[in-house]
């Protein structure tokens, strides 16, 4: 019961600040809710074309705090508020994290060989983010286009 309430304020939230973003040609990457011994510690990761300046993470953070305060959220009268940008080694954590970033440079480190002639442990793909379509994440490397099955992924990051 505790997680729904937790599960259905990260929502309730997320649509806010995205409310709040989106005029601004920013995107809502992630908001992430966690409970601590001193509160309730609220993170938001915002990008934009061009890259996120810190004046850009204080105007959310000032839109959104103020938001949150005429929401009267119960369970958010002592909260912190962090606004970041996803930064350069940023672990994708969702499909919809492969379409926010196309376009990127990424790492992507797969759980075995696409083919099996390759033997090494650790198989790491590198290239441009093309995006994904159903099951399948596209990527630009050096040697042409990879459509790897989303479920071959270990991890991807962003590379630079």
């Amino acid at each position: 019961m505790a997680e729904d309430i937790h599960e259905n304020l990260q929502e309730v939230l997320f649509d806010e600040v995205s409310r709040i973003a989106e005029p601004l040609r920013i995107t809502v990457v992630e908001c992430a809710v966690k409970r601590g011994k001193n509160g309730i510690t609220l993170t938001v990761v915002i990008d934009m074309p061009g890259g996120v300046r810190i004046s850009d993470c204080e105007k959310i953070s000032r839109m959104f705090a103020s938001r949150i305060d005429v929401l009267g959220l119960g369970g958010l009268e002592n909260y912190s508020l962090q606004v970041t940008s996803p930064g350069i080694g940023r672990e994708l954590k969702s499909r919809r994290e492969y379409e926010i970033f196309r376009g990127k440079k990424v790492r992507v480190t797969l759980l075995h060989p696409l083919d099996k002639t390759n033997t090494k442990r650790d198989i790491v793909v590198r290239g441009e983010l093309l995006g994904i379509e159903g099951e399948t994440v596209s990527i630009a490397g050096e040697e042409g286009v990879l459509s790897i099955p989303f479920s071959s992924i270990k991890r991807t990051k962003l590379d630079g």
